[in-house]
């Protein structure tokens, strides 16, 4: 019990986490101050953008933690997962998907950490062999071109045939992204100066 409270402490500071780094990236992109009055086209789009990049990653972070969740859960238990135990983390990765670029969503796909893994022929059970490739779960675990690695693919996207490091946590992968978006604006007339990403480290 103890453990579930603290995890539910720390779902809570995350979010709140979030919610200060879009306040605080939002607030200081509109209220520039008299550079403001000085603002062409060009500005005002990128501080518009800035904004819609900021919150859709912070959205995405939040479905992420979720979707992590299961994944953690899913890699920890049987072997084996339950199709629909992957069928809720898949709707998971579909918000999360919608919230991202072509090429962002491209590098969550491989980042995931889903697999499929070509049934085994053992002797002693061929009536249980299953029909199909069954799914895996696979998170930060070393997989080289070897007869450890034979068989299994990525759900999504192809291989491309080098070291394959199993799943990274997502949440993880899009905060780095966040973080390169909250980057763009330091030091510009439209943005924001650079100890606002101090802040922004610390929430």
């Amino acid at each position: 019990y103890n453990r579930l409270i603290k995890a539910q402490d720390l779902v809570v500071n995350a979010l709140c986490s979030l919610r200060s780094v879009v306040f605080s990236a939002c607030a200081y992109t509109t209220h520039a101050g008299p550079k403001r009055a000085t603002w062409g086209e060009a500005e005002h789009e990128a501080s518009v953008l800035l904004k819609v990049h900021v919150v859709r990653l912070a959205v995405a972070v939040a479905v992420s933690l979720k979707f992590h969740s299961r994944m953690a859960e899913m890699f920890n238990g049987p072997s084996d997962v339950e199709k629909g135990k992957v069928w809720h983390a898949l709707a998971d990765l579909v918000r999360i998907k919608g919230l991202l670029t072509a090429g962002e969503a491209v590098l969550i796909e491989k980042a995931c950490g889903l697999y499929e893994e070509e049934a085994k022929l053992i002797a002693a059970c061929w009536s249980k062999v299953p029909s199909g490739p069954s799914l895996r779960v696979d998170l930060g675990r070393s997989r080289k071109c070897s007869q450890e690695a034979m068989g299994r693919r990525r759900l999504f996207g192809q291989d491309d045939g080098g070291e394959d490091h199993g799943g990274t946590p997502v949440p993880l992968v899009l905060l780095q992204v966040l973080r390169g978006f909250l980057m763009h604006p330091l030091d510009k007339p439209w943005g924001y100066p650079e100890r606002f990403l101090n802040e922004t480290h610390l929430a």
